[in-house]
């Protein structure tokens, strides 16, 4: 549809980060880069988490599109049972709050499992 768009594509994923660390670094790894598009991962404390959704949203005109969990644990044991509930239950609210698009996942992977 636009063969002549010029896009920037930049992976500003920090491995081994978690939301208490990337709370620390958004503000200069995301704001500053003035994206149009978000695409969002990652594991953590839940309060963090939304700190992190609610700085690109009030910071950026980015778009935001946040990714549930992947599995992996099958048959599921108590760390995959609360990725569960941040999957189904937190981050749909918080995509929901913040007018983000919601990546579903996992629920596609565990039926395949």
């Amino acid at each position: 549809r636009f063969p002549y768009a010029r896009l920037v594509v930049e992976n500003r994923a920090i491995g081994g980060y978690s939301s208490p660390f990337l709370v620390r670094t958004v503000e200069r790894d995301v704001v500053t880069f003035l994206p149009d598009l978000v695409i969002f991962h990652v594991y953590g404390s839940r309060p963090e988490y939304e700190q992190v959704i609610r700085t690109i949203r009030t910071r950026t005109a980015a778009e935001v599109a946040i990714q549930t969990d992947h599995v992996n644990a099958y048959p599921p044991n108590e760390q995959q049972k609360q990725r569960d509930a941040m999957s189904f239950e937190f981050l749909p609210a918080v995509a929901e709050r913040y007018g983000c698009a919601l990546i579903d996942v996992r629920r596609p992977w565990l039926r395949a499992l």
